[in-house]
């Protein structure tokens, strides 16, 4: 009986926790699970590939079978000449019932046009496939976001709750200088409004950590209770990425943009010279076989069966001016999507380069912001020490503490910045994957804030 009730516990709490994630590698797997966006990006792939299999199959025999029925009134009327020898009249009249059966095949054996069709098409389903990618890796990094906006509130939760106290005591010091005639509204009227100024920006900073919450919710269908935060003593080593020339020697290849760009380029020359094809004779072989049974009155019945096969030639002669119109169209269209396809490498190698400057940047931040941590631990220790011995009073030790905790915050803060700026160039990359998930990750504490 013990047993049972033990594992009745045991069930009973996976069952609560297990809803829950604390790190970036479960919610990882939920996001690729429950994200619409990505989904229907999915979808859309799926149908482009429909497409190209309902172009590809104008190519296979199409055979079609058809049978009906019915009923047929002839009327016959032969009238000879009058100066004839054998002068006759005849009228005739007859109902019959007809059933008809054939079946037919077509099949296309020359098409230019459709064949540089599917080739476009083709380029199309690559372009979707990676259009899904993208989808994919921008949720990644809006998971990021959301992730490292709920670690930043609730850490400036714990600040702003040191603030509170520091200025709650300072409107009771102002309120007692002004009841003993040492002090002034003004003083009084300040620390009021610094206290409403931080009570500002508390209901702000409460307001996005709830909504980071709920988009993590909807993106990945967990409710997020705690998160694993930053260990501080790891951030290092990922900080800085490699190097500048790396990213941009490898770039103009990885960046998922450019790649969709590329497939669209090669499916729009694909539909100009598939246009340009649209004169081309189309050559088809069909074939057929009918056969038809009649059945006429006093139990005559007339039975007809043909075969036939031909070669025919399909060839355009006049479109009034259409084709050579959408030919045009669809190449002054390649031009100017590959001007832009141009500009966009240009642009991207300008946004690679002020990210990893924006990283090298932070990376120096944060050696400072240790040094700060470490110049705020000494003196919090020996306010600490004065306050003991009586030397300083308390105040002096909550400043140095407040002061300690906002340098500690401050890394952290700028430890999340630095990790997003990573996580945004291995997106323009096209690696912003499980890979580099683990990677952020591993530099996670188990203790969930």
């Amino acid at each position: 009986m013990k047993l049972t009730v033990n594992l009745l516990l045991l069930v009973s709490v996976f069952t609560i926790t297990s809803g829950f994630s604390e790190n970036l590698n479960d919610l990882y797997v939920s996001l690729n699970q429950h994200n619409n966006l990505y989904n229907a990006a999915q979808a859309n792939t799926e149908a482009q590939e429909s497409i190209s299999s309902e172009a590809r199959a104008e190519f296979f025999p199409h055979i079609a079978a058809e049978g009906n029925y019915g009923v047929t009134h002839s009327e016959v009327s032969l009238a000879n000449d009058a100066t004839s020898f054998d002068n006759f009249s005849f009228d005739s009249s007859d109902t019959s019932d007809t059933y008809k059966f054939l079946v037919g095949v077509k099949q296309n054996i020359i098409d230019v046009q459709h064949w540089r069709d599917i080739d476009a098409s083709n380029y199309l389903i690559q372009a979707k496939q990676v259009n899904s990618k993208i989808v994919q890796q921008n949720a990644v990094f809006k998971l990021l976001e959301d992730y490292f906006t709920v670690l930043d509130a609730k850490n400036k939760k714990r600040l702003y709750a040191i603030e509170s106290r520091d200025l709650e005591r300072a409107k009771k010091l102002a309120n007692y200088k002004l009841a003993k005639g040492i002090g002034t509204k003004l003083n009084l009227y300040e620390a009021e409004m610094e206290l409403e100024g931080l009570k500002a920006k508390k209901i702000n900073n409460e307001n996005n950590l709830q909504n980071a919450i709920n988009n993590i919710a909807r993106e990945t269908s967990v409710n997020v209770r705690y998160l694993h935060d930053v260990n501080t003593s790891k951030i290092l080593q990922l900080l800085p990425p490699e190097s500048k020339n790396y990213w941009l020697q490898n770039l103009l290849a990885e960046n998922l943009s450019l790649q969709k760009a590329r497939f669209e380029l090669l499916a729009l020359n694909k539909a100009v010279s598939a246009q340009a094809a649209a004169s081309y004779p189309t050559v088809y072989a069909e074939g057929g076989y009918v056969q038809e049974k009649r059945y006429l009155p006093v139990f005559k019945t007339a039975k007809i069966t043909d075969t036939a096969a031909f070669v025919g030639v399909k060839v355009p002669l006049f479109t009034g001016g259409y084709n050579t119109a959408k030919e045009n169209e669809l190449q002054r269209q390649y031009e100017a999507d590959n001007y832009k396809y141009i500009d966009a490498e240009n642009e991207l190698k300008n946004i690679v380069t002020q990210v990893f400057n924006d990283v090298l940047a932070l990376h120096a931040k944060l050696i400072a912001d240790m040094q700060a941590i470490a110049a705020s631990n000494k003196e919090l220790a020996a306010a600490k020490r004065a306050n003991q011995y009586g030397l300083k009073g308390m105040q002096t030790f909550l400043d140095a503490e407040k002061f300690n905790i906002s340098a500690k915050l401050a890394f952290k803060k700028d430890a999340y910045d630095a990790l997003l700026l990573r996580a945004k160039l291995y997106q323009l990359h096209g690696q912003l994957d499980a890979n580099e998930i683990a990677r952020l990750n591993s530099i996670l504490n188990r203790k969930a804030i």
